[in-house]
């Protein structure tokens, strides 16, 4: 897992959700590092400044955001970048139906998970990535 360096984001505009998915992706040994934003907006301006094509992203995107939702970062990601190295996962407190069905519009989007991120789904996501 830490032979290939993927580029693990959390992005929330919730911190108590922040630090809590932060700290079970550290927990999971999925990522010790991972990069925590705060908005879309630095979501879109981390990856305008840190995306490569030989490095791998796994983002864990939150949908519902003021200014710059998740909806506009994944129209964003998947105009400007290739999506076959970024991975989101969209991590939400919507039960909504279309929400869910939206999702999988996005070749990037591999998993929609209805918010809190949990434990065993860190180690679903490693046996599925790795």
């Amino acid at each position: 897992m830490t032979e290939k360096q993927i580029h693990t984001v959390v992005v929330d505009d919730d911190k108590h959700y922040l630090f809590l998915h932060e700290f079970l992706i550290k927990k999971s040994n999925l990522c010790q590092d991972p990069v925590s934003l705060i908005s879309g907006e630095l979501a879109k301006d981390y990856l305008k400044k840190n995306y490569q094509t030989d490095q791998q992203f796994l983002i864990f995107l939150d949908i519902y955001m003021p200014n710059l939702d998740g909806w506009a970062v994944l129209d964003f990601i998947e105009s400007s970048f290739k999506t076959l190295n970024i991975k989101v996962i969209l991590v939400s407190s919507s039960v909504n139906k279309d929400d869910k069905a939206k999702s999988k519009e996005y070749a990037s989007v591999i998993d929609y998970v209805e918010k809190p991120l949990l434990m065993s789904h860190l180690k679903d996501l490693q046996k599925q990535l790795f």
